[in-house]
């Protein structure tokens, strides 16, 4: 992202896809501005991809052995 270039990453976009239309059209109609949306490449950590109304059980499943399967968290 380049200076002047804004970008924001949504995780679950369906879920935001009413408030993120409505907001983006008035950043078009108020500005001479282009909006892209693409499919990222960085992977999800792992309590962003668990649907909380999902019954999972993890009590039999320790951090170590779901970070050898997802990414962790960088909050950097």
């Amino acid at each position: 992202v380049t200076e002047g270039d804004y970008a924001i990453s949504v995780t679950k976009p369906a879920i935001f896809a009413d408030y993120l239309t409505e907001q983006l059209t008035l950043l078009i109609e108020d500005y001479d501005v282009t909006v892209e949306a693409v499919e990222g490449r960085q992977e999800i950590p792992f309590p962003y991809v668990i649907d909380p109304g999902h019954a999972l059980s993890l009590d039999q499943v320790s951090a170590l052995e779901l970070a050898r399967h997802f990414p962790a968290t960088d909050l950097a």
